[in-house]
């Protein structure tokens, strides 16, 4: 989840192409809230501004940034405890055993609205190390 900016300048040779998609550090936010009460951003630096500042501060061209935030929509239950299963850095010590309350605070919200609401965070940087 971390890039070492500084170790890409300085194995990329000169001109050369940086190219990364990432996941933001919204992604998931509510879901993370609803799960874990002392919630705090597993990575509160990871996003598009501090990614491009790296960059910018090692003299790298920035040529292309795009963002995007957009729901997501879970219908079952037992696909968020998948997710959460298989996302440990994003749910941080999650087992059904000790979140079974809170899985059935959201199976009532699945019966109520036919679905959990959470979002996703994904954001894009092509770079080119300057010659």
């Amino acid at each position: 989840m971390y890039i070492d900016f500084i170790e890409v300048h300085r194995t990329l040779k000169r001109g050369g192409y940086f190219i990364t998609q990432q996941v933001g550090n919204q992604s998931n936010r509510e879901l993370m809230q609803r799960l874990n009460d002392n919630y705090d951003s597993y990575m509160p630096h990871h996003t598009l501004d501090n990614y491009v500042e790296s960059l910018n501060s090692l003299g790298f061209h920035i040529i292309k940034t795009d963002e995007t935030i957009y729901p997501a929509k879970i219908f079952d239950v037992g696909a968020l405890v998948f997710y959460a299963k298989i996302i440990i850095w994003e749910f941080p010590g999650f087992s059904v055993k000790t979140h079974l309350e809170k899985l059935f605070d959201f199976q009532r919200d699945i019966n109520d609205k036919g679905y959990i609401e959470s979002t996703d965070h994904r954001f894009l940087i092509v770079a080119r190390k300057q010659i």
